[in-house]
């Protein structure tokens, strides 16, 4: 058969047959107000076509974040106001002071217990005891605020998330050992065991004498060691927050930094150390585990490379 001319009527009805609507019976009917059912659709207010935002990845809200730090700060007080103060309570300090002892005993069983010598071998070296009381007093809440404070502004919503709640399991660990276990430090045993105070002796940036410090602080909160749960905590942090191999590096070397502070100036039993460590890392399992099964993106895997934080 020839090809038909332009205006053939056969070219036509075929070219038709290319665009033709379906048969009424396979379409849908339209709304009783002849509304199409296609926007309908769309103006019902089930449908919206604007992508959901994933709770994980909604910015934190300020409240919230402050209602934690003050929860958590009321039960640090309950359980400091539980035991009471070594002048208010004697029965509570012996209670610590047996603690105390028996992390020591247990110490010299395993041939760890070398709070003493260090201590005694740069307790002359006063520029240094000075120093590190100094950084025990100052490092521990300012680094901790600083990473927690970078990760909320810089970070990505899902990922400040999980590395607070990491934080938050750690310290609710630690608070509640406080409470069970008051464990008295060093520093505070009587003046035969030869541990020193170097805050008091050699002097730092403040006193634990002083009147605000004497009431805020917990004289028996030294097993585990939270300066070593929150140091291991930022080191861990950035860790996965910095680029530069040696800034890496520098973030691991703080918490063994800490480690030596707290030994040096009698604030914690090497056994301390181990349990914050080992408190740190089992809260940094769980929330892995628990962040898997809830939300599997939002949990950094223990290999996974460094993340990089919004902008």
């Amino acid at each position: 058969m020839r090809n038909a001319p332009p205006n053939c009527p056969d070219r036509a009805l075929r070219s038709a047959d290319l665009v033709t609507e379906p048969p009424a019976a396979e379409r849908a009917p339209a709304l009783a107000d002849g509304t199409p059912p296609t926007t309908a659709l769309a103006a019902s207010p089930e449908f919206d076509a604007r992508p959901k935002v994933r709770w994980r990845d909604r910015p934190p809200r300020w409240y919230v974040q402050v209602s934690l730090v003050v929860i958590y700060y009321w039960l640090y007080a309950e359980a400091r106001d539980w035991h009471g103060s070594i002048a208010d309570d004697p029965d509570s300090f012996l209670t610590a002071r047996d603690d105390g002892l028996a992390v020591l005993d247990i110490e010299r069983w395993l041939h760890i217990d070398v709070e003493l010598g260090w201590q005694h071998a740069l307790l002359q070296v006063h520029w240094l005891v000075k120093g590190l009381d100094a950084f025990y007093g100052s490092a521990h809440f300012l680094v901790t605020a600083l990473v927690l404070a970078y990760l909320l502004l810089r970070g990505k919503p899902a990922v400040y998330r999980y590395w607070r709640n990491v934080l938050a399991l750690a310290t609710g660990v630690a608070l509640a050992c406080f409470a069970l276990f008051p464990t008295l430090p060093p520093r505070l045993l009587p003046s035969p065991y030869g541990y020193v105070d170097t805050l008091h002796v050699v002097g730092g940036l403040w006193s634990y004498n002083s009147g605000v410090l004497e009431h805020i602080s917990d004289p028996y909160a030294a097993l585990p060691s939270l300066h070593i749960v929150w140091a291991g905590w930022c080191a861990l942090v950035l860790w996965r927050l910095l680029r530069g191999h040696w800034t890496r590096w520098l973030a691991v070397g703080y918490p063994f930094l800490t480690a030596f502070a707290v030994i040096v100036t009698g604030n914690h039993w090497i056994l301390d150390l181990v349990a914050g460590a080992s408190v740190l890392l089992g809260s940094w399992a769980l929330t892995a585990a628990l962040h898997r099964r809830t939300d599997p993106l939002s949990a950094p895997a223990a290999g996974a490379a460094p993340w990089t934080p919004s902008h």
